[in-house]
């Protein structure tokens, strides 16, 4: 089969967004049932938690870390009943990833239990520099490790510890590399080692001798993959995103060196077909996966799957045989995904729009040239108002994303607040939420500028647990957006907060009617206009008790440009899109 990518020719609603869960060939390898009794078996990774050694700049759980509290790694007893987990589903090898799983005291622990299970075939996921360390190395081998996967981002110290943001990384790694590979010198080739490098725009150029380093150190498979984007890391992408055009050539350019070592490449996250020219160098994926996230109770639980949304199958992946799920959406061009967004949304004009105003949100995949095309297009499509929906992240920067809306005379940029909340289902590590972001984007705004900033906020967030979002960050944020020129402060009332979360109980309904009055009251001392926005169905908090006075009520589903990349299922990316007022962009598509 020929190289296919999301950018080729083909109709553009092809690359829409296809929400694949197809078994066997050409499906979603995280999708393959696994059985008790071996009938289908694999590899169950057990995510140990956040915490980590390292400080990787493009690693989502440096936001996670720093917005929890302390310790909010799963504890022994509870990896322990994960493992038991996989043995009774069939799998026949644990994976450990983390954070860093080798800081665990627990960590030797593990791995004796994981072989009294049953388990042959232990490994790790690890930036290795606890294996530098000899004792630890031998004991844990010792105690059932057989596989080693080191994290390694570049050919020399440089590169690699900047990356990682730790001076001194790299030669603790290459000690534990050598470390380990003394080991399975003595030991008849236990464990295996494997590099995993990152391939990022800092070291694309120097993957072939980040490899041949590799092999050189003994190590003969060296997986390689893109940066993968996640709301966490969205301010980065810009930074770290390659286009697939720039991976294949870095891996072409690399597969020479790595067959001089007789080693192999296995790609992560780039779709196989493109690299299939390479031949046997390349090693694709073929054994099913599952990872056992963190805060996920149990791998039965859809939870645990690949999050809807994150895959682009283009019309060659009908027909494909490898075990793939597509293309990620990051890696579809800013290009072509702003021409998917002009096309639905001229289609919808065409159709007629009804009232004065229209809103738009998930922007936030579009790099600068491309959010400007958008931008454009919408206002001459339409001459009446228009409010954009924005997150305070995206891949292109927060003053840039606003410097854009102004230019093409975006009546009203409204801020979407996300306080920092606790991970669902597990409420075991704190989200670190948008609103110290929002605080910098208000700074932008010049009270006389054309584009007058808004704020969306649902103030049952206020008063939940889940939440941290005190009274007095809402009036700290009301009293910027007045300072900032703000006109306009918008509130949602939904029965809960978290699907994962019960609807609100008539105790919780009181309080929330007992503050709404003081939210609105702090929005009216600063002259702003308030609004509740209503959810699908209608406000879902009885308001009869307060009087018809307490705010209008409006509703944006009719005039909502939905596109292709607006909906709840981009939650992992997008920050723009207001789900708890919109449930209807499906029908947009």
């Amino acid at each position: 089969m020929t190289a296919t990518t999301p950018d080729a020719t083909i109709p553009s609603r092809s690359l829409y967004p296809i929400y694949v869960h197809i078994a066997g060939k050409g499906g979603d390898p995280d999708s393959q049932p696994v059985t008790a009794g071996g009938m289908s078996r694999g590899v169950m990774t057990i995510e140990t938690g956040v915490s980590c050694n390292n400080n990787c700049i493009y690693c989502p759980q440096r936001a996670l870390r720093r917005a929890s509290d302390p310790g909010p790694d799963p504890d022994t007893a509870v990896l322990k009943q994960r493992i038991l987990r996989a043995h009774e589903q069939g799998y026949d090898e644990i994976a450990f990833s983390g954070g860093e799983p080798t800081i665990r005291r627990d960590f030797i622990n593990l791995l004796s239990y994981a072989r009294t299970q049953g388990f042959d075939r232990i490994s790790v996921t690890t930036n290795g520099r606890l294996f530098s360390y000899p004792d630890f190395a031998r004991e844990a081998v010792g105690a059932g490790l057989t596989g080693v996967s080191f994290s390694l981002h570049g050919p020399d110290g440089q590169v690699h510890d900047r990356l990682v943001g730790v001076k001194g990384a790299f030669r603790q790694l290459l000690a534990g590399i050598r470390c380990i590979e003394a080991i399975r010198a003595e030991n008849g080739g236990v464990p295996d080692t494997h590099t995993i490098t990152l391939v990022v725009p800092e070291n694309v150029n120097q993957l072939q001798e980040t490899l041949r380093l590799a092999g050189k150190l003994g190590i003969r498979l060296h997986i390689v993959q893109p940066f993968i984007v996640s709301g966490e890391v969205l301010d980065h992408a810009s930074r770290f995103l390659l286009s697939l055009d720039d991976l294949v050539k870095a891996i072409e350019a690399a597969a020479p060196v790595v067959r001089s070592h007789e080693g192999r490449i296995k790609p992560y996250n780039i779709a196989p077909c493109l690299l299939e020219h390479l031949g046997p160098v390349i090693e694709h994926q073929d054994t099913p996966l599952r990872t056992f996230k963190s805060f996920v109770p149990s791998p039965d639980r859809p939870e645990g799957r690949v999050a809807k949304g994150q895959f682009v199958r283009v019309e060659a992946c009908r027909t494909c045989t490898y075990r793939c799920p597509g293309f990620r959406l990051e890696q579809m061009s800013p290009a072509r995904m702003a021409e998917a967004i002009l096309q639905t949304l001229s289609e919808r004009f065409k159709s007629g729009m009804p009232g004065h105003t229209v809103t738009i949100d998930s922007l936030d995949l579009l790099g600068r040239k491309d959010l400007h095309r958008v931008l454009s297009g919408i206002r001459d499509m339409w001459n009446k108002k228009i409010r954009l929906l924005y997150g305070g992240m995206s891949r292109t920067p927060f003053a840039e994303f606003v410097q854009a809306a102004m230019k093409y005379g975006i009546d009203e940029f409204c801020l979407v607040t996300l306080p920092p909340m606790l991970r669902m289902p597990d409420r075991g590590v704190w989200l670190a939420g948008n609103l110290a972001r929002i605080k910098e984007v208000f700074e932008v705004f010049k009270p006389a500028a054309g584009t007058l900033p808004a704020l969306f906020m649902v103030p049952g967030m206020a008063l939940a647990p889940e939440f941290r979002f005190e009274e007095d960050t809402c009036t700290d944020l009301i009293a910027r957006l007045a300072g900032a020129g703000g006109k306009t402060l918008y509130i949602a009332l939904p029965d809960r907060l978290d699907a994962h979360l019960p609807p609100f109980d008539e105790q919780f309904r009181k309080r929330l009617r007992d503050f709404l009055p003081r939210l609105v009251g702090a929005a009216l001392g600063h002259g702003l206009d308030t609004r509740i926005v209503s959810v699908p169905g209608g406000p879902r908090l009885d308001l009869s008790s307060m009087g018809e006075d307490l705010a209008p009520i409006e509703s944006w589903r009719e005039g909502f440009l939905g596109h292709p990349f607006a909906g709840h299922e981009f939650g992992w990316v997008m920050w723009s899109h207001p789900g708890w007022v919109l449930d209807h962009v499906e029908e947009n598509r």
